[in-house]
């Protein structure tokens, strides 16, 4: 993982864009709501180190979705948790950042969907 502190925001747009022009403007200062509960919930470094041994206990079917161009989390980070997981697919979107949802939500859905 690519540890983001002490970045601008042009930085993380552009690690966390394929395409850095498409990332939304800012409407405050500070992280987002959903920044803000993740570092609650794993500190600073937003990450847990525990997940990975614990995705092997994992009993439904899951598809791993991953943006290819994602250069906080990159796509073999992705390819590991998916390996972890018994039966679990995994998928790259191309063209796609760590935010596949906002990037390219018609690509995702059409990875999840088909």
């Amino acid at each position: 993982m690519t540890d983001i502190r002490g970045f601008t925001l042009a930085e993380i747009q552009a690690h966390s864009w394929h395409d850095p022009a498409k990332a939304p403007t800012p409407s405050g200062t500070g992280p987002s709501p959903d920044v803000r509960a993740l570092i609650g919930y794993t500190g600073p470094s937003m990450s847990d180190p525990t997940l990975l041994e614990r995705l092997g206990d994992v009993r439904i079917p899951v598809h791993v979705l991953w943006g290819e161009s994602d250069r906080i989390v990159d796509a073999a980070y992705g390819k590991a948790y998916a390996a972890a997981i018994p039966g679990s697919t995994f998928t790259p979107l191309p063209r796609t950042g760590h935010l596949p949802q906002l990037e390219t939500p018609e690509e995702l859905l059409e990875a999840l969907l088909g």
